[in-house]
């Protein structure tokens, strides 16, 4: 028979013969057709069936249709955990397959997302080892970041090791430093010309403090100074009195006023709550509201020493003229203030930090209250060894009596 066109009975017989089994060149032969002509029966006769002919499947066929929905089914679900598709770069891909490898095999994986499997080795074989120092800087970039804002972007590189070395976390100014750099971190301060302080230095005769200003003890010196900051409403003026043992500020006030009651003000309120300390030295500079009668009989009247700094030198009362420097560009310069509330909240917020939770260089990389709080409870220890010391003494005394 040739290749003239066949009947649909002629072409059901060779779509049967196909489907049962019998090979495909003895067909061809049979009937004179070519395999692409026979393969062409097959599908429109598959294509053309009767939908409600009921289909027979051998239990091959059944077996390669679980095989194929189950294959069917882990694609779907490497798709859904993988949130990328085909579309997606080989990168994102291999973190894929790393990210799955442990529940699918890497076959599977890269099949599905089409994936060679070599590129994926070729990747992960080509990557090499992070250095300790890169592991290390991983971890100290979020420890970074997170105490650069616990400080309000007020910690340098500095202050920043002294807090991670608080967190048992060991690491050099340089490193955090570079650390910062590459973050981005930059701190709410300013440069200052450096300065030799005892240049051209010559003692005043009212300078009693003569800028010696590390005491031995709390409650020997104080330092207080007035500065001024403008707000919508007009200048406002803090005044500050500081403790020069911890550095810690001890009274604070914000007026629209800059007189004597401004100060008078902030002295009775640190003398109060420091229990009227005795043979206590005040320096500050020789402003009139410090000169002044009224707050010079307040002095006298407490047994107050008065040291007053040599006009037009700001270093005789450099520590309080570093308090203001650091309050200014590390906060209020940053800000604009509608009225003095708002200016004394932010006041009150600042000295709240910086006796709290700014360390210093020059008290042992301590904040003001550790330090204070380190020496009384040192001195308190001491004070009870020598009570029991001296109980001890007077009770072998007694003992000697005896005998």
């Amino acid at each position: 028979m040739g290749m003239s066109k066949f009947t649909q009975e002629i072409k059901s017989e060779i779509a049967d013969k196909y489907k049962k089994g019998e090979d495909v060149t003895l067909l061809c032969r049979e009937y004179g057709i070519s395999r692409s002509y026979l393969y062409k029966i097959v599908k429109l006769k598959r294509k053309h069936r009767n939908p409600y002919q009921k289909t027979t499947y051998t239990l091959w066929d059944i077996e390669l249709m679980k095989r194929e929905l189950a294959v069917l089914k882990t694609e779907n679900e490497i798709f859904r955990k993988s949130g990328c598709g085909l579309s997606a770069s080989n990168d994102e891909k291999i973190a894929v397959v790393e990210k799955l490898k442990e529940e699918y095999s890497i076959h599977t994986i890269c099949k599905t997302l089409g994936l060679l499997k070599s590129t994926y080795y070729h990747r992960i074989m080509r990557a090499p080892e992070k250095k300790w120092y890169e592991i290390r800087n991983e971890m100290l970039r979020p420890k970074i970041l997170e105490i650069f804002k616990e400080s309000k972007e007020r910690f340098g590189a500095p202050k920043i090791k002294i807090k991670l070395e608080e967190k048992g976390i060991a690491a050099s100014v340089e490193t955090v430093a570079k650390l910062m750099k590459g973050m981005g971190l930059i701190c709410k301060q300013n440069c200052i010309k450096k300065y030799n302080p005892t240049k051209n230095y010559y003692a005043s005769p009212l300078n009693i403090l003569e800028r010696n200003f590390n005491p031995d003890a709390p409650n020997k010196c104080w330092v207080s100074d007035i500065s001024y900051m403008n707000t919508d409403e007009g200048c406002c003026y803090i005044c500050v009195v500081l403790e020069l043992f911890s550095r810690k500020i001890i009274a604070y006030n914000v007026s629209d006023r800059n007189d004597t009651d401004l100060v008078l003000t902030t002295f009775d309120k640190a003398f109060f709550d420091r229990g009227n300390p005795k043979n206590l030295l005040f320096h500050s500079d020789q402003g009139t509201q410090y000169t002044s009668s009224r707050f010079q009989y307040a002095l006298q009247k407490n047994n107050v020493r008065q040291s007053l700094s040599k006009p037009g030198t700001p270093y005789d009362n450099a520590v309080m003229e570093r308090f203001f420097r650091s309050i200014k560009y590390e906060c209020l310069k940053h800000k604009t203030f509608q009225n003095i509330d708002e200016l004394r909240a932010t006041v009150e917020e600042y000295i709240n930090y910086y006796n709290g939770m700014r360390p210093m260089k020059t008290r042992e990389n301590l904040t003001p209250n550790e330090f204070e709080r380190r020496y009384f409870e040192k001195n308190r220890v001491l004070k009870l060894l020598f009570k029991r010391i001296k109980l001890r003494e007077t009770e072998l005394y007694f003992v000697d009596l005896v005998y």
